[in-house]
């Protein structure tokens, strides 16, 4: 759920117990998310609507997304369709 919320996911309370539903089997919990905003993302954290706005604006490049202590992640988005 920290993804989701980051990202301006909200719970969607109307599906399973509050959000929450068993999946893929009866020992993990799943939770339901939507995002209703996804023009402006109102929700989501400052910093990641700014990543995602970038990949709106230009849906092929190549970019460090995360650096870790194992290192930098490389990515090559290719969007386009």
């Amino acid at each position: 759920m920290r993804i989701g919320k980051r990202i301006g996911g909200l719970i969607e309370t109307s599906l399973g117990d509050k959000g929450n539903f068993f999946y893929p089997k009866d020992d993990f919990v799943a939770t339901a998310m939507v995002i209703n905003d996804s023009k402006t993302l109102i929700n989501a954290d400052e910093k990641e609507r700014k990543k995602i706005f970038e990949l709106y604006e230009h849906p092929v490049q190549h970019r460090i997304t995360e650096t870790g202590p194992k290192g930098e992640l490389l990515v090559d988005y290719l969007l386009k369709v």
